[in-house]
């Protein structure tokens, strides 16, 4: 069955709730979500997307750029990204993204709730940046609150399931990308450590941030997303290192089994335009005709062949040429957990 989320709003009524401001805080611009599994490119897309004319000077405060030597690619975040980031927790359906009309429903009664409290359509045309392209993992928890305020919003999906015959490369760009991301300084990943243990603290009152500190030091460079996730695992797990290790293998399991992928293949309201296809292999193939269809869909003027070619060659030669296996992966979290057991952490701060 088809869903309408037009016909899903008709059922509520125009209250003093700020979710029904979008016509005084109307966007006369049209607007893109690009939704994408991680390790599918959707970060360089958007840059992508900006290179073309139509797009270019829309969307100057985007500065995509590539940020590491694993060919992981980030742009700045829009203004919807800004306020999801902040506020999520008061319109997002936290609930298993099931495509149904009761999922839907939850998520427009917690943003009319969420209206009572924060003016967040006039906060999106007071704090707009020059972006017309948003990216993110979750469309499905956005397309309840946005798509009216603007002229037009349409969504890309990224979709490469398990049976895709580019599955291994997703993959390989997730371990690359993300669980070998290495942070440029100590301080960078110092920072990024901070940042997660407060997140576990709020859970786990026992958690020790020096303890942290001293294990990630013993594992020493290069500071990796893989080391900072292990460390406080083990720490959440009172340093049992086995346990830590199996959580972290949980977690890739968690990242890449078929009920996170399912919710990508699921269809968005039959009123939001989305355009699904799998980029990785137009990006393989140099596949042209693909790259059209997405253009026209777009309704923006594509490169010539050879510039096509060019930037996606660019791009995509990296993950072709150092391709990571699941193996690598598991191999390199056991030998963390080999050389974490050879240190003891401190319970005290006062031999500082």
């Amino acid at each position: 069955m088809s869903i309408s989320m037009k016909s899903l709003l008709t059922d509520y009524n125009d209250d003093n709730s700020e979710f029904w401001r979008y016509t005084e805080n109307y966007i006369d611009q049209d607007h893109t979500y690009v939704n994408y599994q991680p390790g599918t490119g959707g970060e360089w897309l958007c840059g992508f997307l900006a290179s073309h004319t139509e797009l270019a000077a829309l969307n100057s405060d985007m500065a995509p750029r590539r940020v590491n030597a694993q060919n992981r690619w980030r742009i700045k975040g829009s203004t919807i990204s800004k306020i999801s980031n902040q506020s999520r927790q008061y319109y997002w359906n936290e609930d298993y993204y099931d495509g149904s009309e009761q999922w839907h429903r939850t998520a427009i009664e917690k943003a009319i709730k969420w209206g009572e409290d924060d003016s967040y359509r006039k906060n999106l045309v007071y704090k707009m940046t020059n972006q017309t392209i948003t990216r993110g993992h979750d469309a499905w928890n956005e397309i309840h609150v946005w798509p009216q305020q603007f002229r037009s919003f349409k969504v890309i999906t990224l979709v490469n399931p398990p049976e895709a015959d580019t599955w291994s490369q997703v993959l390989s760009n997730i371990i690359k990308k993300i669980w070998f991301h290495e942070y440029p300084t100590y301080k960078d990943m110092h920072d990024e450590l901070v940042n997660k243990f407060e997140q576990r603290a709020r859970r786990h009152s026992f958690l020790n941030e020096y303890e942290c500190e001293d294990m990630i030091k013993h594992l020493g460079e290069p500071y990796t997303w893989v080391k900072l996730e292990w460390t406080l695992a083990a720490a959440v797990n009172r340093w049992n290192y086995e346990e830590a290790t199996k959580t972290l293998l949980g977690k890739w399991k968690d990242w890449t089994g078929p009920r996170m992928m399912h919710k990508f293949t699921l269809p968005l309201p039959e009123d939001i335009p989305e355009f699904k296809f799998d980029l990785l292999a137009m990006l393989r193939d140099k596949d042209i005709n693909k790259y059209h269809e997405l253009c026209d869909w777009m309704k923006i003027t594509p490169h010539r062949k050879e510039q096509f070619e060019q930037l996606v060659e660019f791009y995509y030669k990296d993950d072709r040429d150092h391709f990571v296996t699941e193996d690598e992966l598991i191999e390199t979290i056991n030998g963390i957990e080999v050389y974490g057991k050879q240190f003891k952490p401190r319970t005290s701060r006062a031999l500082l």
